[in-house]
């Protein structure tokens, strides 16, 4: 079996699918000032590459975690 990473690098304004909210990713706490880096990271589920499971638009009771690797 061949795998291709096809994932986006998560990063701020990110692509999302239209009319969703955008990804906001920033640095909250510094090391210089607050002792520490933070960030925080606001991401909707439809932002850069994702699978959207068989219950999103069904009424199936199936997670995604619960397929198989090798279905997709």
């Amino acid at each position: 079996m061949r795998l291709i990473d096809l994932s986006h690098k998560i990063e701020h304004n990110m692509p999302v699918y239209p009319g969703d909210t955008k990804t906001n990713l920033y640095q909250e706490r510094f090391l210089d000032t607050d002792k520490y880096n933070n960030h925080l990271l606001e991401i909707n589920m439809h932002a850069g590459t994702h699978i959207d499971s068989p219950m999103h638009l069904t009424d199936s009771k199936e997670y995604i975690s619960e397929l198989p690797l090798d279905s997709f």
